[in-house]
């Protein structure tokens, strides 16, 4: 046996056999986690407690060192303790439930075995999992032909399994967002979820042979180890705790250069481990240390071995969450391509209709499968495949006028292709002015930005760094910079603007933060602060909140260059506020300033910086049509570690609500509850305390004075309470790590923008959040107040408000981002046939070539048989893909994908990739159609008719050839 507690470990051992219980002491940081490795050898399994919030860092942690874990998270799944965990990862709770079973009935699957597809069906349906047409939770399950995906609960990713007959012919994990295989497995376990007679506590069942490990004393009937950072006990793990460094590499330096001790350096990132070798720059010094890439939080100082072990928290005080693995960067499920059955639709020349379903239809021997549109006065459109491109679903206001056959739809059009080119000459236009302007050209500083950085305590998604790619690429250029920064809730804009605001201090430039409200403002305000206190910048917050005889100091100080960087809601709009050298404005959802504030913002658009922020989902069609005439960064990816809220919709109950806010309590954590009527918050307060008693409430709402406001929400956040009692005031901007559950009183009174952002405030560290919504009983809701509720529900996945806020009728994010007329027009013509047309006028007015969009008649059976893909709403959305693809790999990525969820294709769907195909290169040909007579297909291009065989394969290579 050889580990570096291998000695102590044997120790432990003879101790324990004498006794039956063990003290360790001087147990410190991760030493805890490697003392653990070398006692798997011994006993089997360690049952090892932790508290609940440390319960995912420390599996992870334990995967690094090798060591694999069983995690008691969901107590309502049933476990049996077998041999195949020798770490069982716990919380003091886990003692108590009974959960576990001498024997949790399994099914075992692997590659090229014949377990048989209905047996595995049957048995993972008896299992308990839920039967779904798409999986995207945990505890779902599919089948589609010849495969079944599911979600084992234990699993990062769900499975997919392909049956070849009877024999498995692959089993694949794929990615829930984009129904995309990520990988091939050889086997994989799935263990019954069903409720089960004789469930036992874990001592019932565990092993005479295994050990318990706590950080507290308990008394438990088996062998049991008390660890401890203070020193004495039956042993002592002559470890300490090391040095604290906290950016300060020359201490650091000057502790390798001693050459006392031998340095263990990890960090979970190879840019870290990177950057940190930069800054030693001395390479005698770097050989000093070893680098390792890994999950440690807390390090330690191994005397007795002369060696110290640091992480990131002893080296920059802060910890990074781990990157997520890898993920296949495929197309969304998008909801926008799917309709369903009384839909409004939008048809680009027959105007909005009514979608009636899929049928399959016979004409002249050919058989296709058509969209059925009804339009006023009963009027009916049949659509083919290929032809349901020129359809988009409606999204716009409520109840849209339909279009009649015939009626003034064409006039509708012309007058909104009028505005939409006016619109795009003015922000072209815009955009030409600004560029000619003299700006600041900010040069990056490395070393400040680099110890920023290392500041902070997430790696950066993809997004965010190209967001602050983005913002300083503008910066560095000599001309005013107007760059907006979209968002969804808690994704990391802030991260963004604090960058930037960085870049322009090191300048020797001021920066003005601009916050819509005095909460906003003082969450701002506190970030920044935190940030930066380690660094000689001056951060400095101006509103209503701040006192006169400070407020002189601060706009005296604010003149004459002493604070840097001054964070406040429109109060810092005001003339009194003279900046001696302001260099960057950065707002936050300008939107919802006045009229009065806004005319004083755009003033400052041609003569400094500015950067906008916004939670307002900008749908990614309107974003890529939107590029090259404004400067938008959209950050659409879930900082790493952050976990989707679970979202529940339920009718108040005084026991559901007693064991929802007292579970978040007590795990330490703490509560929103939302009641939205002043008037009666007093008496849902005393309702509250009656309920929880013991429980410390605090309340806010808007007829509070600012003060009082800002007192209890700093009280809250400093832990004096545990639930803030509050109107939707919180709904932007409050950013509280240790509030994970969030209880909506009146939830079908909300928008669905406004629930999905109440939504947003919790989750937002490395604990899952909870949100529940509460309703009246379902008879007393309205069929609208049923639907947003419905959407919440089924959209609680991460970044899913980019899809919340199409589903939400008001559209607000339109109106916000184009301004009013653009949003009459979104109204009048559907939101996705307007990203096309405003596309199409960008390229047109900008002189690009624009073919239009080709008409074809190739009379030849092509439809996705339902038999292959039963749900219409799928099919749908393929046809729409499939016939709005832009390039030949686009095309071979959908068919790939296809083939990957729904298993082989028949024939006549063959026939369906050729057309696109035809469609794809005949677009790109400048093809305005191809149509069938006398059995040829005729080709019409710049007023010439092609005549070519009728053949696909032959009409294909022919438009392949460019003729």
């Amino acid at each position: 046996m050889s580990g570096l507690f291998a000695y102590e470990a044997r120790r432990l051992e003879e101790i324990i056999q004498r006794q039956n219980r063990a003290r360790v002491g001087n147990v410190y940081g991760g030493s805890l986690l490697f003392l653990v490795r070398d006692l798997v050898s011994i006993f089997h399994p360690i049952l090892l407690l932790v508290r609940e919030e440390d319960l995912l860092r420390i599996d992870r942690e334990l995967q690094f060192l090798g060591v694999r874990a069983q995690k008691l998270s969901d107590p309502s799944i049933p476990i049996s303790i077998g041999d195949d965990w020798p770490v069982i990862l716990g919380t003091e709770r886990s003692l108590a439930e009974r959960r576990f079973l001498d024997h949790l009935d399994q099914l075992r699957l692997a590659v090229d075995t014949e377990p048989g597809l209905e047996r595995v069906e049957q048995k993972i349906f008896k299992f308990g999992y839920h039967r779904e047409y798409c999986v995207t939770e945990p505890l779902e399950f599919a089948r589609r032909g010849g495969i079944i995906d599911l979600f084992p609960p234990q699993r990062e990713f769900p499975i997919r399994i392909e049956f070849d007959n009877e024999r498995i012919a692959s089993i694949r994990e794929f990615d829930p967002l984009t129904q995309r295989s990520i990988r091939p497995i050889k086997e994989v376990e799935i263990a019954s979820l069903a409720p089960q007679d004789g469930l036992k506590t874990i001592f019932e069942l565990f092993p005479t042979h295994g050990l318990v490990v706590a950080g507290w004393d308990i008394t438990v009937p088996l062998p049991f180890l008390l660890y401890q950072e203070a020193s004495g006990g039956d042993l002592d793990l002559m470890v300490s705790p090391p040095r604290l460094y906290l950016g300060r590499i020359e201490d650091l330096k000057r502790d390798l250069r001693r050459g006392r001790y031998r340095f263990k350096i990890f960090l979970p990132a190879s840019t870290q481990i990177a950057r940190l070798m930069d800054r030693i720059g001395e390479p005698a010094l770097i050989r000093r240390a070893e680098f390792i890439k890994g999950e440690l939080k807390v390090g330690f100082v191994d005397d007795r071995n002369r060696t110290v072990y640091l992480t990131e928290t002893e080296l920059f005080g802060n910890i990074t969450v781990p990157r997520p693995k890898p993920r296949f960067k495929g197309l969304m499920i998008d909801d926008l391509l799917g309709m369903k059955v009384g839909d409004y639709v939008v048809h680009q020349d027959y105007g909005i209709g009514i979608y009636r379903g899929l049928t399959r239809l016979k004409c002249d021997q050919i058989e296709q499968e058509c969209l059925l549109i009804e339009e006023a006065g009963g009027d009916k459109l049949y659509l083919s495949g290929e032809h349901i491109n020129l359809v988009e679903r409606y999204i716009g206001k409520d109840n849209p006028p339909i279009s009649r056959l015939g009626g003034n739809w064409q006039k509708v059009k012309r007058n909104a292709k009028l505005k939409t080119e006016r619109y795009v000459i003015e922000l072209l236009d815009l955009y030409a002015r600004r560029s000619l302007e003299e700006g600041i050209s900010f040069r990056p500083d490395p070393m400040i930005e680099s110890e920023i950085e290392s500041g902070f305590g997430f790696e950066l998604t993809g997004d965010q760094r190209k967001a602050i790619d983005d913002v300083y690429k503008d910066m560095e250029r000599p001309r005013p910079m107007d760059r907006l920064v979209c968002g969804d809730v808690g994704y990391g804009k802030t991260e963004v603007a604090l960058r930037a605001a960085i870049r322009a201090v090191v300048n020797g430039y001021q920066v003005a933060f601009l916050c819509p409200t005095t909460i906003l403002a003082l969450q701002h305000f506190r970030t920044f602060s935190s940030r930066l206190e380690r660094f000689p910048f001056r951060v400095a917050m101006v509103s209503r909140l701040t006192r006169p005889k400070e407020l002189r100091v601060i706009l005296d100080e604010i003149a004459t260059q002493k604070i840097d960087i001054v964070i406040g809601t429109h109060r810092i709009l005001n003339p009194d506020v003279r900046f001696k050298n302001l260099g960057l404005l950065i707002i936050d959802d300008e939107h919802r300033f006045g009229v009065k504030q806004k005319e004083l913002i755009k003033q400052y658009r041609t003569k400094i910086d500015v950067l906008m922020l916004t939670a307002t989902p900008l749908p990614r069609t309107l974003y890529m049509a939107l590029t090259g005439i404004r400067d938008i960064s959209i950050i659409t990816t879930p900082p790493v570690g952050r976990q989707d809220v679970r979202t529940e919709i339920m009718v108040w109950d005084d026991d559901a609500i007693r064991r929802i806010i007292w579970q978040e309590v007590d795990r330490n954590g703490q509560v929103f509850f939302i009641h939205n009527r002043i008037e009666t918050i007093a008496e849902m307060e005393a309702r509250l305390l009656s309920l929880l008693p013991g429980i410390r409430i605090t309340t806010v709402h808007g007829q509070l004075k600012e003060q009082r406001i800002a007192a209890n929400i700093t009280d809250f956040i400093e832990g004096r309470y545990d639930l803030l009692l509050s109107t939707s005031i919180i709904e932007a901007g409050i950013d509280m790590p240790n509030v994970n559950t969030i209880v909506v009183d009146g939830a079908h009174n909300f928008g669905l923008a406004d629930l999905h952002q109440l939504r947003g405030r919790v989750g937002r560290g490395l604990r899952r959040g909870y949100a529940y919504f509460l309703i009246p009983p379902e008879d007393n809701l309205s069929d609208e107040a049923k639907k947003r509720l419905s959407a919440i529900s089924a959209y609680c996945h991460l970044g899913s408000g980019f899809r919340l806020a199409i589903r939400d009728m008001e559209i607000r994010g339109i109106g916000n981002i184009l301004g009013p007329e653009q949003h009459g027009i979104v109204n009048r013509i559907g939101y996705g046939f307007y990203t096309r047309m405003l596309k199409r006028a960008i390229a047109e007015i900008q002189g690009k070539k624009v073919h239009p969009e080709p008409r074809l008649d190739l009379q030849v059976d092509a439809y996705i048989p339902k038999e292959y893909i039963s749900d219409s709403y799928e099919r749908i959305a393929i046809y729409k893909r499939l016939f709005s693809a832009e390039n030949l790999d686009e095309l071979l990525r959908i068919k790939d994908e296809i083939v990957d969820r729904f298993g082989h294709y028949p024939e006549i769907v063959d026939n369906l990739f050729a057309i696109a195909q035809v469609r794809l290169l005949a677009q790109q040909r400048g093809v305005e159609s191809i149509y069938t007579k006398g059995g040829q297909y005729l080709i019409v291009r710049a007023g010439e008719t092609i005549p070519v065989k009728k053949d696909l394969k032959t009409l294909i290579d022919l438009l392949s050839q460019g003729r």
